[in-house]
Formats: C-alpha cells, structure tokens, sequence
C-alpha cells in the first residue's frame, strides 16, 4: 500500500513488495515548514493507517535534518522525532528511512539545485553559505536502495538514511554551472553546517545494486532534471564517462599508474635464485652493487632495503646529528624528512620553482641557518636539479649534500653522473620507479672510506655477514659501530640484475611517451613540464601536469574522473609542510611556499608504464582533453583532437 501523491509516492506507484508493505510517503517534507496544521495533517493520516494496518511492516520517510545541529529543537525536526517515536511503539516491523533533498522530476521543483538552476539562468544574484554540507540523492535510487532495505531481514526495525556523497553547497553550484556552461552570480557567506549522517548502510547497498555515489554523483543526476539550455549553448562537449557518457577506452585493459614491467628473464632470475636456497645477502647482491657502480663510473655502491634507509645511512655517514637542520624541498615524498627524523635533526621546507618544481640555490639560500649542517635535493620527475649553484653554496657555509635520486636513475648534471655530484647520492628500487627490485636502495659516495662505513652501519655494524662466514674461514663476527637491519637481499638483488639489462630500453621508451604527452596535449588548460634542453639531463620519470584555475575541478576529482575510463594516475607531490604531522611539528607558515601552494591542489601526474603503446597513450589524451573540455569553459582546437581510429 503506497501512502501519497507525491515524488517519493509516485516512485513506488509500480512497487511489488515480497510481502504486505505500507509504504507512508504523505508527510510533511520541507524542512522549513512551521505550519501546525500540516504538522496535525501528517499525524491523522499517520494513526489512521497504523491503526488499521497495526501487523504488517510499516516503511515511513524521515529527513535527515534530524542529523542536523543547526535545526535540533525546531518545529520540523521536533515533529519528526516525535513521529519516529510513534513508530518504533506502535509498530512491530517498521523501517525508517531519513532522506536529504531528493531530485527527481517534481511539479514543485523547489528543492536547492532547481532555485540554483533558475537563478544561474537568469542571472539574478543569491548567496550560499560557504560551510553548509548537502547529500542530494536521485528519486530513483530512494527506490532501489529502499527496495533493497525493506528485503533485507537484518535490517528490521532500524532507522536508516539514504543520501549521496556529501556536497559543499558551492560545488552544487559549480555543477550547475557546468551544466547550464553559465557563471553563477553569488556571493558566499562564512556560515551553515553539516549533517553527521552514519552512511555506512547505506553506502554499501549502493555497492550491491552497483549505484555509484561518488564525487560525480550529483552531477549524472542534475543532468537528468536540470536544463541544459542546448539551444543556447550549442557547443556543449561530449561527455566524460565520469558524468555518464560513454567511455573511450570501453574495451581497454586497466591502467595501474606506475605499474612494473616484468619480464619472463625477470622470472627466471628470481627462480634461479629461490632454487639456489640462498635469498638473503650474498653473491647476487654484491654482484648487483658491482654492475650499478660500473653504470655510475665510480668506486662501489651500497645495495639496501630502501632509499629511506640509504638517506638515514647518509645522513649518519655524512655527521648530521640531533638538534641539527637539514633543508630540503616541500615538494618531495615524505620518507625525505622522515630519514632527517631518524637522526634526531629538523628539516627545513624549502619552495619549490614554478617551472621545473625543484628546489634551487636562490630558495635555499634564506632558510640557512647556524644549526643548518646539510641539504638534500631531490631530482625530481628525474629531471636535475641545477647542482653547480647548491654546491658553490653548499661549500660557502661547509655544508654536506645528499642527492635523492629516486627519480633520476639514468640521469646526469652536465655530463656528470646524479648521485655523484653532492656527498652522497640515494637511489630507489621501489615497484613504480626505472627499475625494481620489489623494493630496495642503492647509495653511492664518492669517499670509499665514507662509503665503507655506509656498508657497516647497513648490515647491524657487523664485521661480516652470513655470506661471508660461509665463504670464507671465519665462523664468528663482532659489531664494531652501530648498525640498522637495511641490507638487501638475493632474492630482491635477483630481480634487480635481470631488470637492469633493460635500463636503456625502458629509458628511451619513457622518453617517447614523455614526448607523446607533449605533443598531444598542447594548447589546454593545463600547464605542461618544461621540455628538456638536453635529454641526459632527464630521467622521464614522471609526466606530471598542472590544472589552470579555469577547471573548475580540482587534480583529485579530475584523478578520480580518469578512474572512470581506467586510467590511474599519480600525486608528485602534495607538498611536505601542507601535511597536518608536518604542519604541526614545526610550525610551517604556509604562506611561505606560494609557488608548492600554487600547485597542491592542481598537480598530478599520467601514466608511464613502458608497456603502453603509442595507441594507448592516444587514447589517454582522449580522455584528458574530453575532461577538460567538460570541466573548462573551452574550446578543444580541432588540431588538439587526436582521434583514437589514428
């Protein structure tokens, strides 16, 4: 039995319960209703279908300003709190259902967006409060997800609520914006709450019936109920797949950023070892160390279990102490700072420059200090850091610099191998980076004598290790020095000798699709990475790009946009001092990094998998430029279109 006339009524009009089920949608549902006499309407209505049906589930629409602490003791929510009372007493199966503003196709059409919708059309002037959180949901899905509630046993007598993802009121704005591609007139007013709603329920039921309420939610719904305007606006783009148009890479395999290219020698060479029954350190290590000092051109190199550790070694190696400072970029992976933690020293944020993101000799220069004791730069993207200025500076207040090369395995600084410019360099094994061993580090120092300490402290400062005992007449050791478990294995060094035939296959294909994204995603607005003046001076570790304030949706939406056509992509990086550990600990005045600020929000980075071919690289553009078209007030140049038939 359906109770009403109205939009949630009209939904269940066709509904087949599985048993007898009243389902009471004639109530009170606008939340700023004071009238007692629509108050005392829903009541008589309400004791007179309990009454006469007191045995059989009763299904009753709430609201979820219940949840609201700016509407607690009002008339309304007082009034449904009373009637969810009566309930709960009255009726011995019941399920309530508190829902938020619901869209669908009302007569009324008063509810926030459609007075948004009309007052954007016009031009007419309004105002929104800044802090005030909505979940709008589709009529449709109230009836899909109430559907499933009510044949769900577990859930018998349980109040429940239905709402999307929660939605800043401006952003309801920015969506229809979007839609209608007209600016809204309105001003935004410090002010307005949230509703606390328990989702959890609710959120995966949704997952059940393959509903999805996510970022985009809101704005495939709108599309079904608020004007376009067409006739007005007849360049409307395509649509993403992300607000419910049909996908480019429908049929296409699944992107996972960063994912590691494994070769069946890659295989074999970790079967080898695991047949050998030695994986720990040994032989393969050492011979694995042997062939990166050979690629670098210098004396030896450490193999360890991470370049996190490779600093921390750095850093103790090097004399950095505790109460020391060390200054490093804010933009960078956290395990930068951390490794200056491990020592007992502070680091210092440094900006980052606007066109190549790297730190540089002029924004290092103010943050010395006298308890600065060393600088670790980070090659990112692979791209070097300009190292003939840091290391004049460097120099100037006797200063030690450690190269975080996790980026730039194959790079070099004026000819010069990165890693053996500054004291001490730290590269990285990790899945996503040149080469991998699964994880895993590798130092270089140009002081042998450094470097030989560097080796002790990595392996628990032992004056010799298991494989060395066994291989030789010694059948004991002695700890000498402190030390740290960072040693890697065989069974990791395996992996690492197989991949690091291929270097200079996977450098130059890098290169290519690096280049590709130059090519085709020119005259966007985006900012794109600054092309190389010399292609040794570049690892193409990363293709990152910056959003132009005309998007209207940030690097995490359009991340979660492209997830919809099953590309991955990547954050390099959020900036270290806009993290709240950081922040906090050391009292980091944002307004000191304008240039890291500028991007936080606006960074991220494409796909670089070696495996990915010219055609998939094509179609990733496709879906990067249809995006921006949709959520930026442009025109895609024809010459920009790449057309994936190509």
């Amino acid at each position: 039995m359906i109770i009403g006339n109205g939009l949630i009524a009209r939904a269940f009009d066709s509904y087949v319960a599985d048993q007898d089920v009243v389902v009471f949608a004639s109530g009170v549902s606008n939340s700023l209703c004071r009238e007692p006499s629509e108050f005392d309407r829903e009541w008589r209505l309400l004791k007179d279908v309990v009454n006469a049906h007191p045995n059989i589930k009763f299904v009753y629409f709430s609201t979820c300003s219940i949840a609201d602490q700016d509407r607690q003791n009002t008339p309304y929510v007082t009034h449904k709190l009373e009637v969810e009372e009566f309930i709960k007493r009255h009726c011995s199966d019941y399920l309530i259902i508190r829902l938020p503003a619901v869209i669908g196709k009302s007569n009324a059409a008063t509810t926030l967006p459609f007075v948004f919708a009309e007052k954007i059309r016009q031009g007419e002037e309004f105002c929104v409060w800044a802090n005030a959180v909505r979940y709008p949901v589709d009529i449709d899905d109230v009836f899909k997800i109430t559907d499933a509630f009510i044949k769900d046993i577990s859930l018998k007598n349980k109040c429940l609520n239905i709402a999307s993802y929660p939605y800043k009121v401006t952003e309801i704005v920015s969506i229809i914006e979007r839609i209608q591609r007209k600016k809204a007139n309105f001003e935004v007013i410090d002010k307005g709450g949230s509703y606390p709603l328990d989702l959890e329920q609710c959120y995966e039921k949704c997952r059940e019936l393959a509903i999805d309420i996510d970022y985009f939610y809101l704005e495939k719904v709108f599309r079904k109920y608020l004007p376009t305007l067409a006739q007005e606006y007849t360049k409307l783009p395509t649509l993403p797949a992300a607000v419910g148009g049909k996908k480019i890479r429908a049929n296409d395999k699944n992107i996972l950023f960063g994912a590691p290219v494994i070769t069946e020698s890659d295989i074999q060479s970790v079967n080898d070892c695991l047949r050998s029954r030695w994986i720990g350190k040994g032989a393969l290590t050492r011979q694995f160390e042997q062939k990166f000092a050979a690629f670098k051109e210098t004396h030896d190199a450490v193999a360890v279990n991470s370049c996190t550790a490779g600093i921390h070694l750095a850093l103790l190696v090097l004399g950095v102490r505790d109460g020391d400072e060390v200054i490093l970029p804010t933009m960078t992976f956290c395990a930068t700072a951390q490794a200056v933690e491990y020592v007992g020293a502070s680091p210092v944020f440094v900006d980052c420059d606007p066109s190549s993101y790297n730190i540089s000799a002029a924004l290092i220069a103010p943050h010395i200090t006298e308890k600065t004791s060393a600088i670790i730069v980070v090659h990112i993207a692979g791209r070097t850091v300009d190292m003939g200025p840091i290391m004049a500076l460097a120099k100037q207040h006797s200063l030690v610099v450690i190269e975080d090369c996790a980026h730039a395995l194959e790079t070099r600084y004026k000819d010069k191998h990165v890693g053996l410019i500054g004291d001490a360099g730290c590269f990285s094994f990790y899945a996503t980076k040149s080469i991998t061993t699964g994880d895993g580090g590798m130092v270089v120092m140009n002081d042998p004598s450094k470097l030989a300490k560097l080796r002790l402290f990595s392996n628990h400062g032992m004056t010799s290790d298991a494989w060395a005992r066994v291989n030789s007449n010694k059948t004991s050791y002695q700890v000498v020095s402190p030390g740290f478990k960072y040693n890697m294995t065989d069974m990791e060094a395996s992996l690492g000798l197989s991949q690091f035939t291929q270097i200079k296959d996977k450098w130059q294909r890098r290169r290519d699709i690096w280049y590709l994204y130059h090519r085709y995603l020119q005259n966007l607005p985006i900012i794109l990475p600054e092309l190389p003046t010399n292609d040794d001076e570049m690892g193409f570790h990363l293709f990152s790009i910056v959003l132009q304030d005309k998007v209207t949706i940030d690097a995490v939406a359009f991340m979660k946009a492209l997830k919809y056509e099953m590309i991955g992509t990547g954050v390099h990086y959020q900036p270290l001092h806009s993290h709240p550990y950081f922040a906090a600990k050391y009292k980091v005045d944002k307004r000191n990094y304008p240039h890291a600020n500028a991007m936080e929000s606006r960074l991220f980075s494409l796909p670089m998998n070696t495996d990915l071919t010219d055609l998939d690289i094509k179609k990733i553009c496709d879906v990067v430029i249809q995006t921006l078209a949709y959520f930026s007030p442009i025109e895609v140049p024809q010459k920009t279109k790449i057309g994936i038939s190509q």
